[in-house]
């Protein structure tokens, strides 16, 4: 199931995953928007995001949103 949510009207840890997709630089994840997927994401749920960016930054807005166990994992070269 795909949800677009800011203000999801979902229960609370009702999902086991979320994937979110890169937004583009002018417009990086909200603290707001990882805050609602960690809301509805169940206790030991995964989120697998997308950025385009630098990975300290959203590493610092997931651990402020509530992700505490968050990494980043890079791409070889040449995979898509």
């Amino acid at each position: 199931m795909f949800v677009f949510c800011i203000s999801a009207n979902h229960e609370n840890s009702v999902f086991d995953s979320a994937l979110c997709g890169v937004i583009p630089p002018a417009n990086p994840h909200s603290e707001q928007l990882l805050a609602e997927i960690l809301r509805i994401l169940r206790p030991a749920g995964k989120l697998i995001l997308s950025e385009s960016g630098e990975a300290e930054p959203i590493l610092a807005k997931l651990k402020l949103s509530g992700f505490l166990n968050s990494q980043k994992v890079s791409r070889a070269k040449g995979q898509c």
